[in-house]
């Protein structure tokens, strides 16, 4: 009687011819042993390529986080001729503004000196005003208010002074 082991158990063999069935045993013993060591290096491999694959995944994954940065940096740079033109018109609009800026900051000093000059113009004018209220009050006073209001008349159809003209 002989013992073997068959799925993990261990079972009791009886054979009537021996040497035949020893024979026979132990051809299946031996393919056994190959199958197991084929086993072993096909788990093996298989541990191998599972790890290929974690490897080619984590690649695969960098990549597509590069493809994906260069994407964006392809989009930033198609933008950057966008960008240019648009500086250059901003820089055309300020230009266009800072001239007619400076033709208005022209424009008003020229306005500020035209109104002192109004100002004086009409300061004179005042006084003149005041020097002939006194002269027709004299006038008045004289009898000569007709020869008076005639050169005053005069004076604001020609624009002349008043003092170049003779009493």
């Amino acid at each position: 009687m002989e013992f073997a082991e068959f799925r993990g158990r261990v079972i009791q063999i009886s054979f009537s011819s021996s040497n035949a069935m020893d024979q026979e045993i132990k051809s299946l013993r031996e393919k056994l042993n190959k199958l197991r060591q084929q086993n072993a290096c096909l788990v093996s491999q298989n541990h191998s390529l599972m790890t290929k694959i974690e490897s080619v995944h984590f690649e695969l994954t960098q990549s597509r986080t590069k493809v994906s940065m260069l994407e964006s940096s392809q989009q930033h740079a198609a933008n950057v001729p966008i960008l240019e033109e648009q500086i250059i018109n901003l820089e055309a609009e300020v230009s266009a503004q800072d001239k007619v800026l400076r033709e208005a900051e022209e424009k008003l000093e020229q306005s500020q000196k035209m109104v002192i000059e109004k100002e004086q113009t009409l300061q004179k004018f005042q006084e003149e005003c005041i020097k002939l209220k006194v002269d027709l009050l004299e006038q008045s006073k004289q009898g000569k208010r007709y020869v008076f209001l005639k050169q005053v008349i005069y004076f604001f159809v020609r624009g002349k002074n008043i003092t170049y003209l003779k009493f």
